[in-house]
């Protein structure tokens, strides 16, 4: 939800902070107020989920899925997250336990081809793809949700977008406002696809109902040309699987695919200084284009360079004063977890930890830099329960951190 009127630049800002605080691992909020009854059987029963159970679940089918996929189901891995990946991928498996992540795109791909055959033309993946030809939304009584509660820290108000075809959370990587006019926003639903509003919010517009996956995970705007929109496809909270990378160079109504890519887009960050350079946090590394996203290399891949992380990168950031520094985190129970930076622009990275919590009690970690302070680094952390460990800050960027005064509670 966006606060109605807001100018609505919070990709960068602290407000994300605040909105992964209401975001766990599910999606869902909590907070560490005392928890009921339920959510006390609930976290127990996920505490005592044994391996021998998980390694038990699924039959001969989740053992040949766990053989044949050795990076998805790496040793380290903790027996609840075992059982999620479980639940996710054994679906997707043939017998053998083979998995083809791809198979959403080929499958899109050959419907296109033929419907083109049977206009007599061609169809090729990087061809544009049109966006919806939809109307808009019809307005949303301004009705505010939220405002009541003590551990409110904004009064928001629901504007939208609503629609019986809309579904899935807004992610925090997946809000983008236009960087010249305050009334255009772009937002991105785990299952819904991309939703535009050029009106701060009254009526909104659907722009990939064409693309092959409706799940949506990252959105950002070139801020030195506002009619190229970058969407990250997939969402790891609902499962939605995403194809790749899409640009759009007119403002969302057309798409072309930037690089394939199976699984989840978190968060895309691009160079104020320089358009050309373009990262991205996906599940597993850090993806970054010097070419305005026409080729992209991985630049951060933790668990195929020898370390013991299950991969789970959560977010990079990019100093706008300094783009050559950049951060990414990594987290969920490894060793690796924690924050990483780099200052050559993503080529290499080190890990900083002082006065940050230990590895294993990072399971997710959100990042932002101030603008107008750019040694300014806050970091937003929450343990293996879905429970804030604390709101971290850093002043001299991302070198010490020191844990801040506020309270969640």
């Amino acid at each position: 939800m966006i606060k109605k009127n807001a100018r609505f630049n919070l990709v960068f800002g602290i407000s994300y902070l605040f909105l992964s605080l209401i975001t766990t691992q599910f999606g869902y909020a909590q907070r560490e107020a005392p928890a009921s009854r339920g959510e006390n059987f609930a976290r127990e029963e996920a505490e005592n989920i044994s391996a021998e159970y998980v390694n038990n679940m699924g039959g001969d089918l989740s053992k040949r899925v766990v053989a044949t996929n050795p990076d998805l189901f790496p040793p380290s891995l903790s027996p609840l997250e075992k059982m999620r990946r479980l639940t996710f991928y054994v679906a997707r498996a043939d017998r053998n336990g083979h998995i083809d992540q791809g198979q959403t795109l080929k499958a899109w791909q050959q419907i296109q081809e033929r419907k083109a055959r049977q206009l007599g033309k061609s169809f090729s993946l990087s061809d544009p793809i049109r966006g919806s030809i939809a109307s808009p939304t019809p307005t949303l009584s301004q009705s505010p949700e939220g405002a009541t509660s003590p551990q409110s820290f904004i009064n928001w108000t629901n504007i939208g977008p609503v629609n019986a075809t809309y579904s899935g959370r807004i992610g925090v990587g997946a809000i983008a406002p236009d960087p010249t006019n305050p009334n255009i926003v772009y937002v991105g639903g785990a299952t819904g696809g991309v939703w535009k509003t050029t009106n701060g919010g009254t009526s909104w517009v659907p722009l990939t109902d064409n693309l092959p996956t409706q799940g949506c995970g990252a959105l950002a705007v070139d801020p030195n040309n506002s009619n190229i929109v970058y969407c990250g496809t997939g969402d790891i909270m609902f499962g939605a699987y995403g194809t790749g990378i899409y640009k759009s160079t007119d403002a969302g109504q057309s798409w072309a695919l930037s690089t394939p890519l199976n699984g989840f887009i978190i968060r895309i960050v691009i160079d104020p200084t320089n358009s050309q350079r373009i990262f991205a946090a996906s599940y597993f590394y850090v993806l970054r284009s010097l070419d305005g996203g026409a080729t992209w290399a991985k630049v951060f891949d933790k668990f195929n360079q020898g370390g013991n992380s299950t991969g789970q990168i959560w977010d990079v950031a990019i100093n706008p004063a300094n783009p050559n520094v950049v951060f990414t985190t990594v987290s969920a129970q490894a060793t690796d977890a924690g924050i990483y930076k780099s200052t050559d622009g993503g080529t290499t990275w080190y890990k900083v930890t002082s006065g940050l919590p230990s590895p294993d009690q990072i399971w997710r970690a959100q990042i932002a830099i101030s603008r107008s302070s750019p040694n300014v680094v806050v970091a937003l952390i929450a343990n293996t329960n879905g429970n804030l460990v604390g709101l971290y800050k850093s002043t001299d960027s991302g070198e010490t951190w020191s844990k801040t005064s506020l309270a969640f509670t």
